[in-house]
């Protein structure tokens, strides 16, 4: 068994691997690390046994802590799916070893949220916290079940229905520049703040992946007044951005998202609400995702002091 940092040759066996490991998630392809490479170093290893790639893990190099990956939602390990589980009570003391010899002192791990797993794959977890991982950080994160969504918020989804009759809702991949203008401009005069990606990122990142960014648009007549900026994975839809100007038009774009993707997917992830300082929850981010349905998930990353 090999254990080493990733190379460039490495690029379609770690492709072939997200393709078909447990718990497939196209941020974790090469594609999308490669997309802003220039603000890491990456240092991401690869697991190879008989010359077949049977595990990954994206990470990057912040002086000497191994961190996998703060450019990524969660970075956890890509396991082959023929690969039997038990084999990392093996290859968990080789990595660690290989990180050690190799300069680091620390590594930090985000763990993949349960509800984007196709199959259970918690091992890496699991010997992780036996060999002394520690809570590092943890996140309050609210999804929307989408199986038997009526049953959930029937309030809103009429509410939501009403005040459809004064909006027109529609897909707008295709108006992804005019969306960001707008949710930039909403985001300063609300917030002061901006958006984590500049349009320059989204749209690099549409063109790589056109099947996995979407955008929804609300229009009051011929004016554009909010929307959604989506992020589609295997079996979640993640809110990567949502804004309005009008009353109503937020709770109208989340009915609009569920409509459209409740037949293939099994959650809407409204993304976390420790967006004050200190990791402390918005509350009032979080009373609209709640009153929308959204129930809780932790996000939880993990820290191993060698």
């Amino acid at each position: 068994m090999i254990i080493r940092k990733y190379e460039t040759s490495d690029e379609k066996n770690w492709e072939d691997l997200v393709k078909r490991c447990k718990n497939p998630a196209f941020v974790l392809t090469r594609r999308f690390l490669q997309y802003h490479e220039n603000k890491f170093d990456d240092y991401s290893l690869v697991v190879y046994n008989d010359n077949f790639l049977i595990a990954a893990l994206p990470a990057c190099r912040q002086e000497n802590v191994w961190y996998a990956h703060p450019g990524l939602p969660f970075a956890d390990l890509i396991l082959a799916d023929r690969y039997q589980w038990p084999m990392t009570k093996d290859n968990a003391p080789k990595i660690i070893s290989f990180l050690k010899e190799a300069g680091f002192t620390e590594m930090i791990v985000k763990i993949m949220p349960q509800m984007y797993k196709k199959l259970p794959g918690d091992e890496w977890l699991y010997y992780l916290r036996n060999y002394g991982a520690r809570l590092f950080e943890q996140k309050l994160t609210t999804a929307i079940p989408l199986i038997e969504y009526e049953n959930i918020r029937k309030d809103v989804i009429n509410i939501s229905k009403q005040n459809k009759r004064n909006f027109i809702i529609k897909e707008a991949g295709d108006q992804l520049t005019d969306l960001y203008e707008l949710m930039k401009k909403n985001m300063a005069e609300k917030y002061n703040s901006l958006p984590t990606h500049t349009l320059a990122d989204l749209l690099k990142l549409q063109k790589l992946f056109p099947e996995k960014i979407n955008c929804i648009a609300g229009f009051e007549g011929e004016e554009l007044k909010g929307g959604i900026i989506l992020f589609i994975y295997e079996s979640v839809v993640k809110v990567q951005y949502i804004f309005s100007s009008q009353q109503f038009l937020a709770d109208v774009l989340l009915l609009k998202t569920v409509e459209l993707y409740r037949s293939g997917h099994t959650f809407i992830d409204l993304g976390t609400s420790n967006s004050l300082p200190n990791n402390e929850i918005n509350y009032g981010v979080l009373q609209f995702k709640a009153k929308n349905g959204g129930k809780a998930f932790i996000v939880e990353s993990y820290e191993l002091l060698f």
